[in-house]
């Protein structure tokens, strides 16, 4: 049990070094990915709807991604990435994280709203639910994002 315990010990200082030296501008490069894929996702959602695409799941699946991605945004947010490469995040994400990671919650409540109704195979309810995600996200675009 002991030894259990100095491996468990180990094991969590290494990770915790490791993304201490992790290169800030890869911090950058990883969160444009993510919050392209979310720009994605949701594009793809909107084809499915509008043209009324037989892709079973699909959009509950690409729903419960972005809120995968919702969950840990703010983590790809760290102190000391703030103007590190060519990044459009705000000052603002940083002068008041705790609205920034409620912004994120707010995005992955919606987007988890969205998977239930595309569950249900509603349209009406998954427009709305969509709209209702694109609004978490231009919110969130309006108080961190620069234009």
């Amino acid at each position: 049990m002991k030894r259990m315990m100095i491996v468990a010990a180990l094991a969590a200082l290494t990770t915790t070094t490791v993304a201490q030296a992790a290169d800030p501008a890869a911090y950058v490069e990883y969160r444009k990915s993510v919050l392209s894929a979310t720009s994605n996702y949701m594009k793809a959602i909107g084809i499915t709807l509008k043209e009324d695409l037989a892709v079973p799941n699909q959009t509950a699946d690409h729903a419960k991604a972005i809120a995968s991605i919702m969950e840990t945004l703010p983590a790809a947010f760290p102190e000391g990435t703030a103007g590190i490469a060519k990044t459009e995040a705000k000052a603002a994400i940083w002068k008041d994280f705790e609205a920034f990671k409620v912004a994120s919650k707010k995005s992955q409540d919606a987007a988890l709203e969205l998977a239930s109704a595309a569950e249900t195979g509603d349209k009406a309810a998954i427009g709305a639910k969509l709209q209702a995600l694109g609004g978490t996200c231009k919110a969130c675009h309006k108080e961190f994002k620069a234009d």
